[in-house]
């Protein structure tokens, strides 16, 4: 086990419950609403205030430092510094610095800096 989610929380304005979560090591990471949000296999994380909820999921070794929400996936090498959602995939060495939702399917070493909805 990597993290356990803690009591700490956070409401969103749309109601859901989020938790912080805890490396076994202590260190802090963002928020999830179940422990479904974020795979215990990989390096995968949430950064800081980061956010993953709904049905999302962040596996492998993705790195969050945005928000992962709606049925949507960040795998690989994924990096989100800013929204992944409904049911999007980014995936492989891919970046995302703007919106990307909608079944977009992100992957490569591609960089989104605009909104793909």
């Amino acid at each position: 086990m990597k993290y356990r989610i803690t009591d700490e929380t956070r409401r969103l304005e749309s109601g859901e419950i989020l938790h912080r979560i805890v490396r076994t090591d202590g260190g802090s990471g963002g928020f999830v609403q179940s422990e479904n949000n974020l795979s215990q296999a990989g390096t995968c994380w949430l950064h800081g205030d980061s956010l993953a909820y709904g049905e999302a999921r962040v596996e492998e070794d993705a790195q969050v430092y945005g928000t992962v929400s709606g049925s949507a996936v960040a795998r690989g090498h994924a990096a989100i510094h800013g929204r992944l959602h409904d049911h999007a995939v980014v995936e492989g060495d891919a970046k995302v610095y703007g919106n990307v939702g909608g079944s977009h399917h992100i992957g490569g070493d591609e960089v989104i800096y605009g909104n793909l909805d």
